[in-house]
């Protein structure tokens, strides 16, 4: 996973299972990690990037105009793309990696969810619920974007 937090990224840190009592285990980065990044005392901290970097050997590279800079590789984003044309049908907009990633975040910050769904979160990986109404979506989002700007400063 270190190849594709080398490049311009943003990772999400989380964890598998939960010993403690409460479910605050979700982090960003924008870094490589080391696995015990997280005060679980269940497992190691699991890292998902927002962007895929192909391999070095196989990375495909767009050449710049200005020979002097690095080559830049293609990206793709590390989400399903079912879950993502489903939400851009739901709400009738295109619907970016990035906000995907700051909802995805301000959701797992969230006191309602780490209630809800606290004993789910105790035994696998925390799952997602989205909502059908794009203003929460949106609202969600930019709260997780402020979040994710004060957690890198």
């Amino acid at each position: 996973m270190e190849q594709h937090m080398l490049n311009n990224n943003l990772g999400l840190i989380t964890v598998r299972q939960v010993a403690e009592d409460d479910f605050n285990h979700a982090l960003v980065t924008d870094l490589i990690i080391d696995n015990r990044v997280t005060t679980s005392n269940k497992g190691t901290a699991y890292l998902f990037p927002l962007y895929l970097y192909p391999e070095p050997k196989d990375a495909p590279v767009l050449l710049p105009l200005d020979s002097l800079l690095q080559p830049i590789q293609q990206k793709t984003a590390n989400i399903d793309p079912k879950i993502l044309k489903k939400l851009e049908a739901t709400f009738g907009k295109n619907i970016s990696p990035e906000d995907f990633f700051y909802y995805v975040y301000a959701v797992l910050y969230s006191l309602t969810y780490r209630k809800t769904y606290a004993p789910f979160l105790k035994i696998d990986y925390p799952r997602i619920p989205f909502t059908a109404d794009p203003q929460v979506f949106d609202g969600m989002a930019r709260l997780g974007e402020r979040l994710k700007d004060l957690h890198l400063l």
